[in-house]
């Protein structure tokens, strides 16, 4: 199985960005409803390699020479969920 995991080290701040939107129908006669909803997701890791020591295993932020903070590239995730309701 492919290790697609970073460790990371010394982290000093996290965001999160979430949005996102839906839409839903009701169809009253059946009981049931339909969905379907977007959401985009960023995250920014800033962290300090000062205390971490180099080498195999140190982690995404070491060898920063003198605490010097980095921000780590991360990929925004999109998610689609859809679905169905029907009560009976």
């Amino acid at each position: 199985m492919l290790n697609t995991f970073t460790q990371v080290n010394g982290v000093t701040d996290t965001a999160l960005n979430v949005w996102g939107l839906g839409i839903a129908q009701n169809f009253d006669a059946a009981a049931a409803a339909v969905y379907l909803g977007y959401r985009n997701m960023e995250a920014d890791i800033t962290c300090t390699g000062a205390a971490i020591l180099a080498g195999p295993g140190a982690g995404a932020c070491a060898g920063g020479a003198g605490g010097v903070s980095k921000k780590l590239p991360t990929e925004d995730i999109n998610v689609i969920v859809m679905g169905a309701r029907v009560l009976f």
